[in-house]
C-alpha cells in the first residue's frame, strides 16, 4: 500500500492539503493529500468515493500512502485536464443546482436530500475544457 513510484516530472501547484505533479508520459496528475481538511482517514475516503460518483469524469485513483517528513500522505491520479477557456462562477451554480446542490455560501454547496456538503467549488478546482465543466479538485463532507 506504501507508494513508491515517484516518476512525476513537473511540480503543478500546491494548496492546503496537498501537492500537485504531472505526469507527462501518462498525461495525468499525482496529488499527495495529507488529509488536513477532514476529521481521519474515513472521512477523506469517503469524499474521494462521493467525487467519483459525482464526478466520473474526473475520477481519483488511490494509488498508496507515502510518507514525507514524518506526514502521511494519501497518494491519487487523475486524468489532467487542459483549459481551453475561463470558468464562469454562474456555469459552476447553475450546473450545482442542476445536480439538487444549493448554495450553502460564496463556493460551498449543499444538497439537504443526499446530505452532502461540496466546498471550494472555484475558477481554479473548477476547469473548462470544450464547454464542459472538470471538477478536479473537490472537498466533500457528509451532513
Amino acid at each position: 500500500m506504501w507508494y513508491d513510484n515517484l516518476q512525476f516530472s513537473i511540480y503543478l501547484s500546491e494548496g492546503a492539503e496537498q501537492k500537485v505533479f504531472f505526469n507527462a508520459q501518462q498525461n495525468k496528475v499525482t496529488k499527495f493529500n495529507d488529509g488536513i481538511f477532514y476529521v481521519n482517514w474515513t472521512q477523506y475516503f469517503e469524499s474521494i468515493i462521493i467525487h467519483n460518483i459525482l464526478f466520473s469524469e474526473t475520477a481519483y485513483d488511490f494509488s498508496g500512502f507515502l510518507m514525507i517528513n514524518k506526514t502521511l500522505y494519501a497518494v491519487v491520479e487523475q486524468n489532467y485536464i487542459e483549459p481551453t477557456e475561463k470558468t464562469e462562477i454562474k456555469a459552476i451554480q447553475d450546473l450545482m443546482y442542476s445536480k439538487g446542490f444549493s448554495l450553502k455560501r460564496r463556493n460551498d454547496y449543499v444538497h439537504h436530500e443526499l446530505g452532502l456538503i461540496i466546498e471550494d467549488l472555484h475558477e481554479e478546482n473548477v476547469l473548462v475544457n470544450n464547454e464542459l465543466l472538470y471538477f478536479i479538485d473537490t472537498v466533500i463532507y457528509l451532513k
